[in-house]
């Protein structure tokens, strides 16, 4: 929405008719735009208009109020200075009979429009008129508003070779003050995207209290204390700066320069920096950051350059996208964990035999089994699982995280180290060999479908969430059971596996095996999730 206001600078209500003046000062606006109507033949509620917002929104109320130009109209004005991100201002020469009745006295008349600030101490108001008029731009801006400045300027120099510096005493007509409401969906996925460990900061060419503004209405915890302005940036060192970072939510009227910088200091302290950006100026920085997100109404220079397009220009789908990654790195780790802790398991029941000088306790059909037959399932399950991302995992960023490295080593050595002992032990007490293999055989295979279910959810404890959730670990863990009791009493497979049919009771020593192993295996989380999330 957008609203015109000069003189005393006090807005109208969203029905009241603008007068003549005001209605001038828009086709001013219009003719300082650089856009252009796809369709002007269409009604103006449904032009198609190319260029950025503001000016697209200038022009739609310009049409609704029956400013429209032609081609013919539109070839008799001339961009001189078109608008950057530099120095905040465009300039445009337009025919005298554009001008309003009282400004008829600009003999070569140019439209200054952009900043306001920029605009109004470059103008030939006094220093008084300069500070109050200041004063009420930055009281629109403190409630939320985007603002725009215009002006007229009479160029000392030719006008076919007008250069910024050259842009001064203009006369400041007015501004016009901008109402984006804040979509309803932003609040909520910003406190969402906080609890996965994201941090969100607003870097943005507006002024300081337009930025504060909106960055309260969508939640941000922050105060004048939080923000630093494009100014102060420049005055920085890259190391004062940076001590800085941790504490500023928001940075006002900054130039692509600046945020250039900015991506690049988070980099450098280790940060994973996602970008998201519009315009041409948002280009170097959407190149630099880890991940540079286009939002799908944007330029095509920024979409060329973006790593992802946001076709729905919809915040929320960031929040999914992250979502979906940290559930993608979730799940690799886990499958991480459980393969390799199991790889463990072999390697030190194997090696602990041989030093030991003892018959092998699983042989390599045994071995083979396992894990193409039994443990695979469980393995292809993890990469559907859909437990529900709530906590702020600090180790998320990385794969072989303390977490991941711990419980694969910890569970991989004490468990078979435990399965070594018991091995030993029965053939220690007399135990037959045929019948100690079995039972290794029996513990192994059987925990390694049943483990499956703590390694669903590494941060949490085995009863703290629905383990049995993931109905393709149910089936894979149905089937493996079922291959393993085949296997065990079934003659066939008997001769095959070099493996006998176990008694009742040994059945039952193997069951209280399992339960001690996930006990274990649940204490060992409990340890990695108390000491060492937070390295």
């Amino acid at each position: 929405t957008a609203q015109l206001l000069v003189d005393d600078f006090q807005p109208q209500s969203q029905t009241e008719p603008y007068n003549a003046e005001q209605t001038a000062y828009l086709q001013l606006a219009r003719c300082a735009s650089d856009v252009l109507v796809e369709n002007p033949e269409a009604n103006p509620e449904n032009w198609v208009v190319d260029g950025s917002d503001l000016e697209v929104n200038i022009t739609k109320m310009a049409g609704k109020l029956g400013i429209q130009q032609s081609v013919a109209d539109r070839s008799s004005i001339a961009i001189r200075i078109p608008f950057s991100s530099k120095y905040k201002f465009s300039v445009a020469k337009i025919p005298t009979s554009y001008l309003p009745e009282h400004l008829s006295q600009f003999a070569d008349p140019h439209v200054v429009m952009g900043a306001p600030d920029i605009l109004i101490k470059r103008s030939s108001l006094s220093e008084q008129e300069k500070e109050r008029v200041l004063q009420s731009v930055y009281a629109h801006s403190s409630a939320g508003r985007r603002i725009l400045g215009i002006g007229l300027l009479t160029p000392q120099a030719e006008s076919d070779s007008l250069t910024v510096d050259d842009v001064q005493q203009i006369s400041f007509l007015g501004v016009l003050s901008f109402y984006d409401p804040i979509r309803p969906e932003v609040p909520a996925a910003l406190e969402k995207i906080a609890q996965f460990g994201t941090r969100v900061i607003m870097a943005t060419g507006d002024l300081p209290g337009t930025a504060l503004a909106i960055a309260k209405q969508v939640g941000f915890d922050a105060t004048e204390a939080n923000v630093l302005t494009g100014t102060q940036v420049a005055q920085m060192s890259d190391d004062e700066l940076a001590d800085h970072l941790d504490n500023i939510h928001i940075f006002a009227r900054v130039t692509p320069k600046d945020k250039l910088r900015i991506v690049k200091l988070h980099q450098k302290q280790g940060e994973i920096v996602a970008m998201t950006g519009d315009g041409v100026n948002d280009a170097p920085s959407l190149k630099a950051a880890n991940i540079g997100v286009a939002v799908g109404s944007g330029t095509d220079v920024a979409k060329s350059v973006a790593d992802l397009v946001l076709l729905d220009d919809n915040f929320g789908t960031i929040v999914a996208t992250i979502e979906e990654g940290k559930q993608v790195l979730s799940n690799i780790k886990k499958v991480f964990v459980y393969l390799m802790s199991n790889a463990l398991d072999e390697l030190v029941l194997v090696g602990g035999a041989i030093i030991a000088g003892v018959a092998l306790p699983l042989t390599a059909v045994q071995i083979i089994w396992v894990n193409l037959f039994t443990g695979s399932i469980p393995a292809i399950a993890f990469a559907f699982d859909r437990q529900l991302m709530r906590e702020n995992d600090q180790t998320s960023k990385t794969l072989f995280d303390p977490r991941v490295m711990f419980l694969t080593l910890a569970v991989g050595v004490i468990i078979s180290g435990l399965l070594l002992v018991l091995y030993l032990l029965m053939l220690g007490q007399g135990v037959a060999e045929q019948i100690a293999r079995t039972v290794l055989f029996a513990s192994f295979g059987f925990y390694t479908l049943l483990i499956a279910y703590s390694f669903l959810d590494l941060s949490r404890p085995i009863w703290r969430y629905n383990f049995l959730q993931n109905k393709l670990l149910n089936v894979g863990f149905i089937v493996g059971s079922s291959l393993m009791l085949l296997t065990l009493y079934l003659p066939f497979f008997q001769t095959q596996f070099h493996i006998v049919s176990l008694p009742l009771p040994w059945l039952a020593f193997v069951a209280f095996w399992l339960v001690l192993q996930v006990i274990i295996v649940e204490l060992l989380k409990l340890f990695a999730n108390v000491f060492l999330v937070k390295y």
